[in-house]
């Protein structure tokens, strides 16, 4: 069953398109595979659907694009706004259109949020979040129910221009981000439309199963060493509650000599053993703390992270970010995350 999305959208998304001439995509700080497959993945369909010249399409991102989606076609052309920040403005000067992917608000663009929320262009987000920043946007096609941005893309794209939309390098990206944003469907992917976009994705010779361990089984010495340090040293298991949370310093971090997606793919193991239904990670960073939240049951993560920290994403995947300390913003999800699975249990019985 495929997603329905407003044909005024569309139409409104295929002319500001075929109206520009150089165009600007951009994706979350931190980015993981549902950003770099749906800012990839964008690219690729304007090339081969409205024969925009590839050096006119600047790729940005906050922070640079992990390693482990360096096979995609196109990663090496992304510009990390943390390694060029001078070319990253001057692609938003350039830019006629400017087209945003799986954030809900400027701020999640880390140090581009400024220059996005400055920019006059026309703008247009594509995302699977909740709480859109209206007013930050000129067009906005928003589906928080959906698996990814990446099937999301590939919705708009069926929308726009049809069965032949896609070509093997806008399949492969997009596919990379729906199977990352899934684990692999294994999290709780009930729309049918989910697997409509699959099908029609691995129609090319893209290798689900070569895709699958790009993204999830090419981790670094280093970083498989810091997995384990996390999980030996840094992992509390409360099973009666049905909780598991990791905690990583900064200065634990930088141990380890790994860049700003070291814990990627850290937080699903919080939730492999049998009692625990709910999980997080809680990473110090420079200035501010990272918290993740994973959820295998009908404790929405997604409220948690909203009421407590002004963070959101879905009800079994969301993220925040605290300015409290780093001790105190464990002691706190701690006592919180238990006192609250605590009532949620009890209300079950």
């Amino acid at each position: 069953m495929p997603i329905q999305i407003d044909n005024e959208k569309i139409a409104r998304f295929k002319q500001l398109v075929g109206e520009s001439e150089k165009i600007l995509i951009l994706s979350h700080m931190n980015p993981d595979g549902d950003a770099v497959g749906s800012l990839l993945g964008m690219a690729h369909l304007l090339e081969k659907n409205i024969s925009i010249p590839e050096k006119n399409l600047f790729l940005l991102l906050p922070h640079p694009c992990p390693t482990s989606f360096h096979y995609l076609e196109g990663s090496e052309r992304i510009v990390a706004a943390s390694v060029d920040m001078e070319a990253c403005a001057k692609a938003f000067e350039e830019a006629d259109l400017i087209i945003g992917v799986d954030f809900n608000s400027p701020g999640r663009t880390g140090i581009l949020g400024q220059l996005l929320e400055e920019a006059k262009q026309p703008k247009i987000l594509i995302d699977h979040h909740h709480n859109p920043a209206n007013e930050s946007f000129n067009l906005i096609i928003s589906y928080p129910d959906i698996s990814s941005a990446c099937e999301l893309v590939h919705w708009v794209a069926y929308d726009a221009w049809g069965e032949d939309a896609f070509d093997f390098n806008s399949a492969q990206a997009l596919f990379n981000g729906i199977v990352t944003d899934t684990g692999s469907f294994a999290f709780s992917n009930e729309h049918p439309s989910l697997y409509e976009a699959a099908q029609r994705l691995v129609k090319f010779p893209i290798g689900p199963a070569r895709i699958h361990n790009e993204a999830f089984n090419s981790l670094s010495v280093d970083k498989m060493r810091f997995f384990a340090f996390a999980l030996d040293r840094r992992m509390k298991i409360f099973p009666e509650e049905g909780f598991c949370y990791i905690y990583v310093s900064k200065e634990e971090f930088d141990q380890f000599g790994l860049d700003s997606n070291g814990t990627s793919g850290l937080v699903p193991y919080t939730l492999m053993m049998r009692p625990i239904h709910v999980g997080a990670l809680i990473h110090e960073e420079d200035d501010r703390v990272r918290i993740s939240f994973r959820s295998k049951n009908d404790f929405d993560v997604n409220d948690f992270a909203r009421r407590h920290f002004e963070g959101g994403g879905h009800t079994k995947a969301a993220g925040a970010t605290s300015h409290l300390s780093f001790e105190e913003t464990v002691s706190f999800v701690e006592k919180t995350m238990l006192d609250e699975l605590r009532q949620h249990n009890a209300n079950k019985q």
